[in-house]
């Protein structure tokens, strides 16, 4: 453990400062730990904001294009963008049609 002993005569007096070099540079450690992962902190919550926004912004696509569709035509769109067949989209409506 390293220790520096400063000392100063002021008139009669004597002021002593110890420092331990050692617990000094942990708490800088410590403190640059801090700051770090403060960033950290900070682009995990901005990924998390900007797959948000992404997520809206496919909803909100989504709801425009089957505006005012039927429930038939929803369903058709929704094949579509999974990649559906033609023969894969047929067995689903017709799937559909016997249930309703």
């Amino acid at each position: 453990m390293e220790k520096n002993t400063m000392s100063e005569v002021i008139g009669s007096g004597v002021i002593q400062v110890s420092v331990d070099g050692a617990a000094v540079k942990a708490g800088i450690d410590e403190a640059k730990r801090s700051i770090s992962s403060l960033g950290d902190a900070n682009e995990k919550a901005s990924a998390r904001s900007s797959r948000s926004i992404e997520n809206y912004i496919k909803r909100f696509n989504l709801q425009n294009q089957t505006l005012g569709k039927s429930a038939r035509e929803i369903e058709r769109y929704n094949l579509k963008l999974k990649g559906a067949s033609d023969e894969q989209m047929k067995a689903v409506l017709a799937a559909a049609q016997i249930r309703t």
